[in-house]
């Protein structure tokens, strides 16, 4: 900053427009980073570097929002884990512990920009955050792409949305056992306007499997199909029994559409994924 300072001292207003487009140049535009592997630090070390500029101690980060706008075991993780790395970059930074928050701004007239701001607002008013990261992903075959947002909301800024201090986007390699994480969706009422949650959970876990995708074959017409199905705590379908059929040619079909169902999980007592076998009959309306 020394050089273009010397440059023009003789030129305030010229040295001004400069420092401003220097300070854009921060926190204005999408800064990519290409993490390895599930690396968040280069993340991490980024968001630290920004927020403590501007003396922020105080961080809470969202669960990130994937396709379809659900909330997945996918996005849940990452944000876990870049909880961790931003925990870990700076001990001065005060995490704030993801315990199931939850905020919903309601008004759909308001651009989604200011619904998410204005949520992060009233979350970090909650929490007593400073910052809201929240972020969305989307999956390209073996990899992710991660768009965060950074929100500033110190005490005195009174008034919503918070202010966005900049966006980032970092691209992940993802595992297979991610790759089912990616598409299992945690079961949650359907929001009422933008909803923020952090490690936000159902209220009880389910006992028995819940469909995510179940697509009917084609031509199941007013066939109906009674299987037994095998779900593996990852909420695949990992065997199929045809129990009964009013068509056997729609009957195999459904046999091979099932083995690319996707559920959400049963869980035990102690809220732990479990494998487990259950009946299934799907028919011309839809699957129960």
């Amino acid at each position: 900053m020394n050089s273009p300072q010397a440059s023009f001292t003789k030129n305030t207003r010229y040295q001004k427009a400069i420092l401003l487009l220097v300070a854009f140049t921060f926190i204005g535009p999408v800064q990519t980073i290409s993490a390895q592997g599930n690396d968040l630090q280069s993340a991490a070390s980024r968001i630290d570097k920004l927020i403590t500029k501007l003396n922020r101690t105080r961080v809470i980060v969202t669960d990130f929002i994937g396709p379809k706008n659900a909330v997945t075991e996918y996005g849940q993780t990452i944000a876990e884990e870049l909880s961790g790395e931003l925990a870990k970059s700076d001990p001065s930074l005060n995490v704030i512990a993801r315990n199931g928050q939850s905020y919903t701004f309601g008004p759909s007239a308001f651009s989604e920009d200011f619904r998410e701001g204005s949520a992060a607002w009233f979350l970090a008013r909650s929490v007593g955050a400073e910052i809201v990261i929240t972020g969305t992903f989307q999956e390209h075959s073996e990899r992710v792409t991660l768009n965060l947002h950074v929100w500033d909301n110190p005490p005195g800024h009174n008034n919503m949305p918070g202010e966005k201090l900049g966006d980032l986007t970092v691209r992940l390699s993802i595992t297979p056992e991610q790759k089912v994480q990616v598409g299992r969706a945690i079961p949650l009422a359907a929001p009422n306007g933008f909803r923020l949650t952090a490690g936000k959970r159902p209220e009880a876990f389910a006992a028995m499997p819940t469909c995510i995708s179940c697509l009917p074959p084609m031509g199941l017409g007013k066939n109906e199909v009674s299987l037994l199905l095998t779900i593996s705590a990852e909420g695949r379908v990992t065997e199929v029994k045809l129990v009964s059929t009013s068509n056997q040619k729609v009957g195999d079909k459904t046999v091979q559409a099932a083995m690319k169902w996707r559920f959400y999980p049963a869980h035990d007592h102690d809220g732990k994924a479990i494998e487990l076998q259950i009946p299934f009959l799907i028919g011309p309306t839809r699957p129960n």
